[in-house]
């Protein structure tokens, strides 16, 4: 697993769902769109930050 602030820094985000290419583009871009699969994975790993057992 990696660190979605890492991924961020990139040029380029492919996201794949079952093999095949789900969404691609900026991540600043991806992140922008409601519907986007990165954006969603940014906010779940976010909000499991704060987790603790």
């Amino acid at each position: 697993m990696c660190r979605m602030r890492t991924v961020s820094g990139a040029d380029k985000i492919v996201v794949l769902s079952g093999g095949t290419v789900a969404e691609e583009g900026a991540p600043k871009d991806l992140l922008a769109r409601e519907d986007s699969a990165f954006r969603r994975m940014a906010q779940l790993q976010t909000a499991s930050a704060d987790w603790s057992i």
